[in-house]
């Protein structure tokens, strides 16, 4: 899996954005995007949101191996109210876990954070940070952008292995896909 680091240089080199003028979009320090590049600090998923709009692609882009950029999204389309993504996040987190039978400690043993910063992201009070968002996307097996409430589809789909694919092609493996899903 790709660092977020090496996926927010790569990102933002891509859309022709130096590392100050990153900074000045996101009101913050070109030390900053510095220090988020070089793996010695982490942002939280509100910064995470902010870069993921600037950089005009999805959070999961961010840390996640995809090929599938998000061009030509309208800012409206995008996350609509980051607000209601933290509801929504909450909810999700929540339905998850009860949909798996889990308790609270049963999520903080598996990911390893503490009970009190999970009841915190469950109700709603705190936003956790990428990494935590990560733990707990791989620990139910859905996609960041389906846990942030980003998008209604659970699994993500990468095009690993498949890039310089025909269009029959891709279409034939999401059909694969798919259906190992449904039938699953």
């Amino acid at each position: 899996m790709a660092e977020f680091k090496d996926r927010l240089k790569s990102l933002r080199k891509e859309k022709g954005l130096k590392q100050n003028e990153l900074a000045k979009k996101l009101n913050a320090s070109r030390v900053t995007i510095t220090r988020y590049e070089n793996g010695t600090r982490q942002p939280d998923i509100g910064t995470v949101e902010k870069i993921a709009e600037i950089l005009n692609v999805q959070p999961s882009l961010l840390f996640e191996v995809s090929n599938v950029h998000h061009e030509g999204l309208e800012e409206h389309q995008y996350l609509n109210e980051r607000e209601g993504n933290i509801i929504e996040f909450k909810d999700r987190l929540k339905s998850l876990r009860k949909e798996k039978n889990m308790t609270l400690q049963d999520i903080c043993n598996s990911i390893n954070v503490g009970k009190g910063n999970l009841s915190s992201y469950e109700n709603g009070h705190y936003k956790p940070s990428m990494e935590v968002i990560i733990k707990i996307a791989n620990l139910f097996s859905v996609s960041t952008d389906y846990l942030l409430g980003v998008s209604d589809i659970r699994q993500h789909i990468t095009t690993t292995g498949i890039e310089n694919a025909t269009t029959e092609e891709l279409m034939d493996e999401l059909y694969k896909r798919l259906k190992i899903k449904i039938l699953g």
